[in-house]
């Protein structure tokens, strides 16, 4: 390169101890002209460019660049670069072209000057300067400086009352910020500086896996650096307005957020372990978040999260993007409206500190569905998580306020692969009438389940991977009674597999056993084969029950919840009427032969409805005694021919026995006896055929059926089973 020096003046009579210059006094311009310069071990490509005016006096030396001075350099070495101890920063700003232009383009052009006195030396400098890194990125500063020195040389006082700087397209880690404008002023001693500042910026912050945008920053405070530590205190009440904000695969805003800070936040940056650490305590009051979190499935649901005041306390490296802390929050809530679910009064700490150990505690106090029938009565949450590496584990109790309803969870999540799986277990609820009831836990059973008695409980478990639910949950329903709608079933038992939550649904061959299902044809003894279905419907594959030595059976059909009626034919095989007669316990009344025939069923809003049901017996027929000790009153007031009827009774052998049944929806029920036959005793067997409609406590009779039921080994074996 080339540097040329041109100096005039005339030497004073004394000499001045100060300067080497004696008593000189000249003025003169320096031109710097440098191009492609190299020093060994800092950096290759150096250029220098500008031209300086120098003025000396006695006891001051003064420069200036009118039209400015630019500095380049091609590479900076990567030793020299790794020293500094930068880390990203220096790969992505250091790595490449660099320069410094001082003054020109419109700044202030830089001016030093020294003064000498017997008191010391003082420094002063001012310029306006631009620096351009190698990503592009820019600063512009402006100040004006004053140093102060004993006559050693030693520092002893700075002053910069006025310092300005802005920034655009700085990154920092996965973070990028610009500042529109910085003011600043300090004044102190090498070991203590203090000052003031505002601060207008933008920014876009990335932290781990959360991403904020679009970050409008006006601050402004005080600072006080000590040693290799700064301390900002920020005035009351300041606030950041961020556009968005996004933690990964959890959660995105809808709309701005508005951040105030709480009162007396503390922020520390410390350069003494050779990188910069931001230490802070800060918090922000009355935040809101409205936004859309990430189900497991891939999906999302609207939320609106508030809390008084989320606070941070901890330790970010700008340079890396690095964040260790804990992040705390008391009395926040919750709500997802499309959902009508809300919950209240959550605790949440957050520690990031360590890679290993508990990483949350939460609590909440009120977990809540808002519907018009709400799902489930208000329950409580209290859990812990603890992390290995990306692998959280976590374990929590859920329950309502009086102790009816408990349910245990524990589960895995890894963060790289975003799998996971949760365990629960649902303690076993018993219920009574007039005692604990269905819809005392879950009201939108409300007028769908009444006199509920028996015992239910779940286990299982539900896994994700690759957004896809995977729900394994067994169900318990153990010597269940219940009336639902106008069906009444007794003795339920099974234990059901459901492989979807919501709606649920299971896989094909589920089986359950019932005592009784009453729905206007009363049945006992019964297995059910069936499935729910994704689709939100009861597709029963078989359903059969065993009475009175036969059978009642119905093939695959469909219930569909939405749908204003359905259609069942049941198929009755077998009935011993041996067997119905004695169940029935009418006195003197016996008889043999079998039934067989089928019964249509219509379900709907108004009732159960059976249209043209009929029984017929085998063509071997059978026979029908009736021998009261003392006839029915009603039959005694009939006259001669119910006396001719009882005769004829007395020992009937039927050819032909039809019987019809018919009920409407009220709850009436007729049923027809056709009857065909003679009496060997009465008129020489004549034959004889009777048509009556007759009726009788049938649901006592089926009830009694009851009293001898048991539960199907199959299911007795899944009872024993479940929990184990």
């Amino acid at each position: 390169g080339r540097i040329a020096l041109a100096l005039k003046g005339a030497l004073g009579g004394s000499v001045q101890p100060a300067f080497a210059f004696g008593g000189l006094s000249a003025t003169g311009i320096v031109t710097l002209a440098l191009d492609g310069a190299a020093f060994p071990g800092l950096a290759t490509g150096i250029s220098l460019d500008g031209a300086v005016d120098v003025e000396l006096t006695p006891d001051t030396v003064s420069l200036t660049a009118p039209g400015g001075v630019d500095i380049g350099l091609e590479r900076a070495d990567p030793a020299a670069i790794a020293a500094l101890g930068l880390g990203e920063f220096a790969a992505t700003h250091l790595d490449g072209p660099l320069r410094l232009a001082l003054g020109g383009d419109g700044r202030a052009p830089p001016f030093v000057s020294l003064t000498a006195t017997d008191a010391g030396k003082t420094l002063y400098g001012a310029t306006g300067l631009r620096v351009t890194l190698a990503s592009g990125a820019t600063f512009d500063a402006e100040f004006d400086a004053t140093v102060e020195l004993d006559p050693t040389g030693e520092l002893i006082a700075v002053t910069a009352p006025h310092i300005t700087l802005s920034t655009e397209r700085l990154a920092l880690a996965a973070s990028t910020i610009t500042i529109a404008t910085l003011s600043a002023d300090l004044a102190g001693t090498p070991s203590a500086l203090t000052g003031g500042f505002t601060m207008v910026a933008r920014a876009t912050v990335a932290v781990d896996r959360i991403e904020a945008e679009r970050i409008d920053i006006e601050l402004d405070g005080r600072v006080n650096m000590v040693g290799d530590r700064l301390t900002v205190t920020l005035r009351d009440g300041a606030r950041f307005d961020v556009g968005a904000l996004r933690v990964a695969e959890f959660f995105e805003t809808s709309r701005p957020v508005s951040l105030r800070l709480a009162p007396s936040p503390v922020i520390e940056a410390d350069w003494s372990g050779g990188a910069v650490a931001m230490r802070h305590r800060i918090g922000f009051l009355d935040l809101v978040l409205e936004g859309a979190a990430t189900l497991p499935d891939g999906g999302t649901t609207a939320i609106v999260f508030e809390t008084p005041e989320l606070t941070l306390d901890g330790t970010l490296l700008p340079l890396d993007g690095s964040y260790d802390g804990v992040v705390a929050t008391r009395g926040a809530s919750l709500r997802m409206p499309g959902e009508d679910v809300a919950i209240d009064g959550i605790d949440v700490t957050l520690d990031t500190r360590e890679a290993g150990g508990r990483f949350a505690e939460f609590a909440v106090a009120r977990l809540r569905h808002g519907g018009a029938a709400a799902f489930v009565i208000p329950l409580r949450l209290v859990g812990a998580i603890d992390r290995a590496g990306d692998r959280l584990a976590f374990t929590a109790t859920l329950g309502d306020d009086d102790g009816r309803m408990t349910a245990r969870l524990t589960g895995t999540h890894d963060r790289a692969t975003r799998d996971g799986r949760l365990a629960f277990e649902i303690e076993r609820i018993g219920f009574a009438p007039g005692q604990v009831q269905p819809s005392h836990l879950f009201p939108l059973l409300q007028g769908l389940l009444d006199d509920v008695a028996g015992v239910v409980a779940a286990e299982g478990e539900i896994a994700w991977s690759d957004g896809a639910i995977i729900p394994d949950v067994t169900l318990l329903v153990e010597d269940v009674s219940a009336t639902i709608d106008q069906i009444r079933v007794e003795q339920a038992n099974t234990v059901i597999r459901l492989d979807g939550v919501w709606p649920p649904s299971t896989p094909p061959g589920q089986i359950i056993a019932v005592g009784l299902l009453d729905a206007g044809l009363p049945l006992t003894d019964g297995i059910v084969t069936f499935q729910l279905s994704p689709a939100g419907t009861i597709d029963v594959e078989h359903a059969e029950w065993r009475w009175a030595g036969g059978t009642i059976s119905a093939g695959a059909y469909r219930i569909d919840p939405a749908a204003d009626n359905h259609e069942v034919t049941f198929d009755v095989a077998d009935i011993d009427l041996a067997q119905v007669v004695a169940l029935a316990e009418i006195g003197g009344l016996e008889a043999t032969g079998l039934l067989s025939g089928r019964i249509p069923v219509s379900f709907a809003d108004a009732g159960v409805v059976i249209a043209g049901g009929l029984l017929e017996a085998g063509p071997e027929g059978g026979v029908l005694r009736y021998k009261p000790d003392a006839a029915p009153s009603a039959l005694r007031e009939a006259g001669e021919a119910a006396t001719l009827m009882l005769d004829a009774l007395e020992n009937f052998e039927y050819e032909r026995l039809r019987v019809t049944l018919d009920r409407k929806a009220d709850g009436d029920t007729v049923v027809g006896l056709h009857l065909l036959g003679a009496n060997p005793s009465f008129y020489d067997g004549y034959p004889v055929e009777f048509n009556l409609n007759i009726s009788g406590e049938l649901d006592a009779m089926l009830q009694r059926g009851l009293e001898s039921y048991r539960i199907p080994d199959v299911i007795a074996e899944r009872l024993r089973e479940f929990g184990g």
